[in-house]
């Protein structure tokens, strides 16, 4: 048993080859597509969290020296000692607030710092700032809210800053002193605008008391549930979460400093991926590209091999179904070109041996044909001769001579050369010639009629001798005796695209074991040259083929009919049959 592959057409094959290559392509295609989706989020993350810890490490090294600043001046020794010296004693110390002042425009100065060091000194009521001088301290309760050690949001003469403050001793009272450092906002938001302008999101800054400084809030971002995801959720160190708002999904980075603030950037992930989705793209395209060679490629194999394979199969086939004189039109110089030059060649050979084989044998046919048209049958030529001589001899002078006319008449037609075809109405003739001289034999004892129902049918050729070796068959077999009634009826008709000849007698018949025998006999092709009815049947094949038809019916001493069916298309010209 041949596999399924062996039995395949070349163009199946070459179909599943084609597919068993796309397919792997297509699947690594893919595959790659999404790992390189998940590798690009991953290091788009990674990227953005690794700028984030940059950025912030770079803000908290300088809050962490801003921080050391605050914290050294609040518990710096000649700063309490001012604090606490006498009232009536400023007058004696007055240069000690300039060299105090001095010293803080110097500090501010020489740490870059974009903000103001603010002095307080409860115990004298004063507050010492490096870009504001000395200005009255009234009242402490502004600091009631202020948590030491930790950088606040605060608002200082209309101005929102980031500030962080420390106490000479942890409180806040008239004995203390309280360091500030005030950073303007301005400073921070330009700081998270350098960091996020050129990743097209928003960074932000905030503190324990969630606090929370945002450079601009270009995607109007709900601030408030972002700070419910920082805090509630209790998230501490670094990471990434989600943030959904209005159907749209952003990441938000963010990492703890050490300075208790938190740093945070925030993007949408359409951002993200807008690089994924080019690569996507680019990959794509590169497939569909890929995809197309294939196709292209694929379409060349198939014109200069598969095309020309099924081109030499169809002549093949061709030939197979009989025209052995198909030719291939050569458009080409390669193998193929001269695969179809030799099967032009070998066609030809072929088509001429036919055509010879097929001469020979319409030459035999016609002779076979020919052979069967000049028998008569001797027992009525004996007979007939015979009966005119004893008519003679009777002196029967105007019978004889009746006789020899129609003897005549009928051997001229039935011995003519020189056509194979006749006419209906001819044919017509000679059998009723032929009646007409066994009407002199068996005298008064013959019915004999012609029913034609259509006028039509008189004018159609036939093969000359096809109806008369019936009708003489009905005298050499089918009669009784000489004393009883011969009834014969010829009938004609045109039925459904056939001409119907019908001759029935009243016979005594055949026995039904004897009728199969003779079908038999018909349908085998089994010739018996001393019966007219096989004759005929030769006849009928090698003139029609299997176009027509003879139908026996008969019954023991019930008669016999007997009916040729040949086709009304199948009409011959006058002159010799072409078998």
């Amino acid at each position: 048993m041949k596999s399924r592959l062996e039995q395949m057409s070349i163009r199946r094959k070459y179909l599943l080859f084609i597919l068993i290559f796309l397919f792997p392509l297509i699947m690594v295609m893919a595959w790659f597509s999404i790992f390189s989706l998940r590798v690009s989020q991953r290091e788009i993350a990674q990227s953005y969290s690794l700028s984030l810890e940059m950025f912030a490490d770079r803000v908290e090294s300088n809050l962490a020296k801003y921080k050391m600043l605050a914290s050294s001046l609040a518990v710096d020794g000649n700063l309490t000692a001012l604090n606490q010296a006498p009232v009536d004693a400023d007058l004696m110390i007055i240069w000690d607030y300039d060299e105090l002042l001095s010293r803080l425009y110097l500090l501010a100065t020489s740490s870059d710092l974009l903000g103001e060091i603010v002095i307080d000194m409860p115990g004298k009521g004063r507050t010492f700032s490096s870009s504001s001088g000395i200005n009255i301290l009234h009242d402490l309760s502004i600091f009631e809210n202020q948590t030491l050690g930790q950088w606040e949001l605060n608002e200082r003469e209309g101005t929102n800053s980031l500030s962080i403050c420390f106490s000479s001793n942890n409180y806040v009272n008239s004995g203390s002193v309280l360091s500030s450092i005030y950073i303007d906002i301005t400073y921070i938001k330009q700081l998270l605008r350098s960091f996020s302008d050129d990743s097209s999101g928003i960074s932000f800054i905030c503190n324990d008391n969630q606090q929370i400084i945002v450079d601009s809030n270009k995607y109007s971002l709900d601030v408030a549930e972002l700070q419910r995801l920082l805090f509630d959720d209790g998230i501490d160190g670094s990471g990434t979460i989600q943030f959904k708002q209005d159907g749209a999904l952003y990441q938000v980075h963010y990492f703890c400093g050490a300075s208790s603030l938190r740093y945070g950037f925030v993007y949408p992930n359409s951002i993200a991926n807008k690089p994924i989705y080019q690569l996507l793209t680019w990959m794509l395209i590169l497939l569909i590209l890929s995809i197309l060679l294939i196709i292209l490629f694929s379409n060349t194999i198939r014109k200069t091999l598969i095309n020309p394979i099924y081109k030499l199969i169809s002549a093949f086939q061709e030939v197979k179904e009989g025209t052995i004189d198909t030719q291939i039109e050569i458009e080409r110089q390669d193998e193929f070109g001269m695969l179809y030059e030799q099967f032009n060649d070998m066609t030809s050979r072929l088509s001429q041996t036919m055509n010879d084989i097929i001469r020979v044998q319409k030459n035999l046919e016609r002779s076979k044909l020919n052979l069967l048209q000049s028998q008569i049958n001797p027992h009525f030529l004996y007979n007939s001769l015979n009966f005119t001589y004893r008519m003679i001899s009777s002196e029967q002078l105007e019978a004889a001579e009746q006789m020899t006319l129609y003897l005549g008449k009928y051997f001229t037609y039935a011995t003519r050369i020189n056509t194979e075809v006749t006419t209906i109405q001819e044919e017509v003739d000679n059998i009723q010639t032929f009646v007409e001289i066994q009407k002199l034999r068996y005298s008064g004892k013959i019915d004999f009629c012609i029913i034609m129902h259509d006028t039509a049918i008189s004018d159609m050729t036939i093969p000359r001798l096809l109806i008369q070796p019936i009708v003489e068959n009905v005298f050499a077999h089918g009669a009784y005796t000489h004393e009883e009634m011969i009834k014969i009826q010829l009938s004609m008709n045109i039925k459904e695209g056939y001409l119907v000849i019908s001759i029935h007698d009243n016979g005594k018949g055949v026995t039904a074991q004897r009728l199969v025998e003779i079908k038999e006999q018909l349908s085998n092709l089994v010739r018996n040259d001393g019966f007219a009815l096989s004759n005929i049947y030769w006849r009928l094949k090698l003139i029609y083929n299997d176009k027509a038809h003879m139908d026996i019916e008969s019954a023991e001493l019930a008669g016999t009919t007997v009916t040729l069916y040949l086709p009304v298309s199948f009409q011959m010209e006058g002159g010799n049959l072409d078998v």
